[in-house]
């Protein structure tokens, strides 16, 4: 039978920098919304697992993708955020590059071979977009957006995500281990005890968790009135959440190993009311809180090795420990 991950992995700081590298380093991420980059010169900024990237359109509409960092000295390029910028200008000391990433200038290193034009870069990362949102990898070697995610597209072709509006943005902090926000949302064993609204609405006992390849999980419940909803997980920290005509997209952004910041983009169809999916997922979220953060400490209490995972219900937890092991090798 499967036992739960290693305590180290949930608690210990460089396990969490191990798997920083092995996980978040190596696989597409969402970075923010298409909509954010519109006109030349404008950026996203933003901070995954630690990492500093940006996204930011040239003058022809093309999108260059880079690690947020000078190779002078590590100085940022652009502060964190959303904005427009007619430079890539380190905000440290002065050194200009292209769009195209390449330096231009460095101030006083004038005559210096090793820094002169061209000579130094900017570190790029990989970019891509679907369904209004901007992806990234971080890794040079990742197989192209539209390939990985296709079990996933495919399971979503009913969704026509261009004619989506955005809804609201929202940020959670659980202080907890971003696994065990993870793995709470892959199972429904803890529904009938925690989640009286869902058993309500949903018949939970039919709802099915289905591997759809090895990167994504879906489960399914319906009602008595045959309405569905899905719930999708993409490896390692990508939510959706599918209700009639609304969505939600979730990032699980570690702030180290005893802290999770989920972002959350509500889209929905022209005329038709977000709510019902907005409270939904913060009333989720609002009982699901003290849970992985009691789990959490008791994870660091010290008097917890591991435990057994279900075959039945827990086989979608047990798949993303897998994962996770395979990713790390601990």
């Amino acid at each position: 039978m499967t036992t739960t991950l290693p305590v180290g992995l949930y608690v210990d700081d460089g396990l969490y920098e191990l798997e920083r590298r092995t996980v978040f380093g190596k696989e597409w991420m969402i970075l923010g919304r298409t909509a954010d980059l519109e006109g030349t010169g404008a950026y996203v900024a933003e901070d995954i697992a630690g990492y500093p990237v940006f996204i930011v359109l040239d003058e022809f509409g093309h999108p260059w993708g880079y690690h947020n960092v000078c190779p002078h000295r590590a100085g940022p390029i652009l502060m964190p955020g959303r904005g427009s910028t007619d430079s890539l200008t380190c905000r440290y000391h002065g050194w200009c590059f292209s769009f195209e990433g390449a330096l231009v200038e460095a101030p006083g290193f004038e005559g210096v071979v090793e820094v002169g034009p061209g000579m130094q870069r900017l570190s790029d990362i990989s970019m891509g977009r679907w369904a209004n949102l901007l992806w990234i990898s971080l890794a040079g070697t990742t197989a192209p957006l539209d390939e990985t995610l296709a079990p996933l597209m495919a399971d979503c072709a009913d969704i026509d995500f261009d004619r989506l509006e955005f809804a609201g943005h929202q940020t959670r902090i659980i202080k907890s281990n971003w696994k065990l926000v993870v793995e709470n949302y892959l199972e429904s064993y803890h529904v009938p005890g925690t989640h009286g609204i869902l058993t309500s609405i949903f018949d939970m006992a039919a709802s099915t968790v289905e591997i759809l390849d090895d990167h994504t999980t879906v489960q399914r419940a319906r009602t008595a009135a045959d309405a569905g909803m899905r719930w999708y997980f993409r490896y390692p920290n990508v939510m959706l959440q599918v209700l009639g005509s609304t969505v939600c997209w979730t990032q699980v952004l570690p702030r180290g190993p005893h802290e999770t910041m989920l972002a959350m983009d509500f889209f929905t169809a022209e005329g038709v009311d977000d709510e019902p999916l907005k409270s939904l997922c913060n009333r989720l979220i609002d009982e699901d809180t003290p849970l992985c953060e009691r789990v959490h400490v008791n994870m660091r209490a010290g008097s917890f090795a591991s435990g057994h995972l279900s075959p039945a219900v827990e086989h979608a937890v047990s798949w993303f420990r897998g994962r996770i092991l395979a990713s790390t090798d601990v």
